[in-house]
């Protein structure tokens, strides 16, 4: 079963995510925080990561650069309310970044790419077909 880790501080949020990625077959993996996720991050193999980019103890888009230094390939989907954090996200390299609210139908179909297609989510992949 591929696992998930979750990330963003509003508690009825995360277990929406939790609950609907658990229901698609994912080892759903919440954290409420960068601090909380950086913590279960070290602690376990995860093939996805979905993260807010607004934390109240981080920034999303910083939280996945670190992650993709430990695990390049890593598929990471953003969400976030802020058009500009979008940008940001797109610009750091992260093709995925949902725009809240967003439906479940769209989080499921996001979710399915990476799950099908790792690589095509990668800042990491990306770096190394433009060498």
């Amino acid at each position: 079963m591929p696992r998930v880790l979750i990330v963003d501080d509003d508690a009825a949020q995360l277990r929406l995510l939790t609950r609907a990625l658990a229901q698609d077959g994912w080892d759903a993996v919440a954290a409420s925080s960068g601090a909380e996720a950086l913590a279960a991050f070290t602690g376990g193999a995860f093939d996805m990561l979905l993260s807010d980019v607004n934390l109240g103890d981080a920034d999303g888009v910083t939280l996945a650069q670190a992650i993709h230094r430990e695990r390049p390939g890593i598929p990471v989907v953003l969400m976030s309310g802020l058009p500009e954090n979008a940008e940001r996200a797109r610009a750091a390299g992260f093709k995925h970044c949902l725009g809240k609210p967003f439906s479940l139908a769209e989080l499921r179909a996001v979710c399915r790419t990476c799950r099908a297609r790792p690589e095509a989510s990668s800042p990491a992949d990306e770096d190394r077909r433009r060498m």
